[in-house]
């Protein structure tokens, strides 16, 4: 038997209702919508690469903090699993390069650390809940400080607790 995600069964339905472009549009479309609380926006659940959907928080914190849009994170999924960057279930191999290659005017450093720093010019904080790890982009060490999160709002991030920090600075 075939299974379908929703999202997968949205873009095969109005493809085969609309055609490709119109597919293209609708799917621009979803980022539009917004999560249950009315404000925050479900980024990963709307990523086309199944393994983007399923584990891109980290890359789309990367991507964010760099200042690209997250829209664009499926974009550079290929990209980055063909150069090693990441593996191919999206988990992150080369944090200060992907933050280098999409943020094209500075080239990164990156430390882990169990210690949020406020000098860090991209800090990434690893959330806990006992069950599941999602990282969120934070301006500050609090669990209130999350500045990004690809999901919107995360469960996760709601009922867990740091464990660790993922942090890049500018070399230049």
């Amino acid at each position: 038997m075939i299974s379908f995600n929703e999202n997968e069964f949205k873009n095969i339905f109005w493809e085969s209702v609309n055609g490709k472009e119109e597919n293209q549009n609708n799917y621009e479309q979803q980022y539009d919508n917004k999560n249950k609380d009315g404000k925050s926006v479900n980024f990963q659940g709307n990523a086309k690469e199944p393994m983007v959907n399923k584990y891109g928080c980290y890359l789309f914190s990367l991507v964010n903090g760099a200042g690209e849009d997250p829209k664009k994170t499926d974009e550079y999924y290929k990209k980055f699993k063909d150069e090693n960057k990441i593996n191919s279930e999206c988990l992150v191999q080369d944090p200060a390069g992907i933050a280098s290659e999409v943020d094209k005017e500075h080239d990164y450093d990156f430390k882990k650390s169990n210690n949020y720093d406020p000098n860090a010019d991209i800090a990434i904080a690893r959330f806990n809940n006992g069950e599941h790890d999602h990282f969120v982009q934070m301006d500050g060490p609090k669990k209130d400080d999350v500045s990004f999160d690809s999901l919107g709002h995360s469960n996760t991030v709601a009922t867990g607790e740091i464990q660790d920090w993922r942090l890049l600075y500018k070399k230049d």
